[in-house]
């Protein structure tokens, strides 16, 4: 593991170990003490190295040497992707057998719908099977991870559900009603070609519902994507981690990072036919509309930075969280994200009025352009936003296309807030400097050493 440290870094000697562990590493320590077979301790955790980083995330290519030896690009789980390193077939890496099995599960699979595409024209050939590649390898007892979802759609969108389907309950995870609600409204919403904005309080899991209606696409057939989905960089780890959790058979690319990891997920990670991506060392066109991945997760900066790139694809699903980064027109990301070529356009903000209709106006007007294209029009409209007949010609324009709830309105076996006031004293710092402020004693306030008067 310490290979690409080393190739990256270039360092006369090996990291020190540090002196006071944190909590994680040094449990890992304790936990390896007694039982440690492959010297992990000695080998890695004394470097610094946390044991996440030992198992595989996922497999990203392969190549043949000159030997015959086979070898395969191993990306590490919490590790970005320019420390992915390619590892002997023979290595013994635990989990590597599954993770080559999906590699090549996913490959055929795309090589299929690639062959597919090309023949459309004539005689339609019949898909590869995935199990053709690799199977006299394969152990009877080894999962196989990847599922393809329907060719055709399998549920009608309109139809709702009464609870979770199979593929939900299967994760062990459960929505609650009104997140059930949310995703009808959303299949609904995709099958009517009607754009949205799901506009709940924050804590109702606008995540979590996005999650499951892009999943339910996919595994019932209705769509394989590639969905975009564009969400701060802070957010980034709960998006992945939701991702994994909600919807475990779709393949999401976390494009973010350093030149190098961006270069190294435009190489491996978009496409698997040869020449898609002309030169992976700068944010180029695509020259395939047959990619790799179902889901796209990058941030606002990305969006931007390589819009040649992401902006060349045939997207068929945007997905913007805190979408009111999109309440003015005259943002970089919101022209930039304008020239995307988007089918369905999904807006998240728990705040969708936050100071004036211009700022509702604009969200509208991404959202959906031909009906909602004139600033002036609208606010003569809504000039008086306080009478009702306005608020509820304003609930009847908006409401194909926003769904928001409140906490209050759905979580009904919420315990009421209770308020505690625990007063504490002022430190002998504060008392000093309430004093002077009281008296306005600016001099001791603007003096460098902080007032070293009584």
């Amino acid at each position: 593991m310490l290979r690409s440290y080393f190739k990256k870094f270039d360092p006369d000697e090996p990291p020190i170990p540090g002196i006071d562990d944190d909590d994680e590493l040094g449990s890992q320590r304790r936990h390896k003490k007694e039982y440690d077979p492959n010297s992990l301790e000695e080998r890695y955790y004394k470097y610094g190295i946390k044991s996440t980083w030992l198992k595989i995330h996922r497999v990203l290519n392969h190549r043949t040497l000159r030997d015959g030896t086979t070898q395969y690009l191993v990306k590490w789980r919490d590790l970005p992707y320019d420390q992915a390193t390619w590892e002997d077939e023979d290595e013994d890496i635990i989990g590597v057998k599954q993770a080559v099995e999906f590699y090549h599960d996913l490959r055929a699979a795309c090589n299929a719908d690639s062959l597919v595409g090309k023949n459309k024209k004539g005689k339609k050939k019949s898909k590869p099977r995935a199990k053709e590649l690799g199977d006299e390898d394969r152990e009877p007892s080894s999962p196989r991870r990847y599922t393809p979802p329907p060719e055709k759609p399998m549920t009608n969108l309109s139809k709702k559900w009464d609870k979770q389907p199979d593929y939900v309950d299967i994760t062990g995870l459960s929505l609650h009603e009104y997140q059930l609600e949310g995703v009808n409204w959303l299949r609904y919403s995709w099958g009517q070609g009607t754009d949205t904005i799901l506009a709940d309080e924050m804590g109702l899991g606008k995540t979590i519902q996005t999650i499951v209606f892009l999943y339910s696409l996919y595994k019932e057939g209705h769509s394989k994507g590639p969905f975009l989905v564009a969400v701060p960089l802070s957010t980034i780890i709960n998006w992945e981690r939701e991702f994994e959790m909600w919807a475990p058979d779709f393949y999401v690319v976390t494009y973010v990072g350093d030149r190098d990891s961006r270069t190294m997920i435009r190489e491996h990670e978009l496409s698997f036919e040869e020449g898609a991506v002309r030169s992976a060392s700068k944010a180029t066109r695509i020259r395939t509309s047959n990619v790799k991945f179902n889901v796209l997760l990058t941030s606002y900066e990305m969006i931007s930075m390589d819009q040649a790139c992401l902006g060349s694809l045939e997207w068929a699903c945007l997905v913007v969280d805190e979408a009111h980064r999109l309440k003015s027109n005259q943002s970089k990301f919101f022209r930039v994200l304008n020239q995307y070529n988007i089918q369905y356009r999904l807006l998240l903000t728990g705040t969708p009025l936050q100071n004036n209709l211009e700022e509702l106006f604009h969200l509208l007007n991404f959202l959906a352009p031909e009906k909602f294209s004139d600033l002036s029009t609208f606010q003569n409209e809504f000039e008086d936003i306080a009478k009702e007949d306005q608020i509820k010609k304003l609930h009847d324009l908006l409401g194909p296309h926003m769904l928001r709830r409140l906490k209050a309105d759905v979580l009904l076996n919420m315990p009421t807030k209770s308020e505690f006031i625990i007063r504490v004293e002022l430190s002998p710092l504060q008392k000093k400097y309430y004093k002077y402020i009281l008296t306005r004693n600016f001099e001791a306030l603007n003096s460098r050493g902080g007032g070293q008067q009584g």
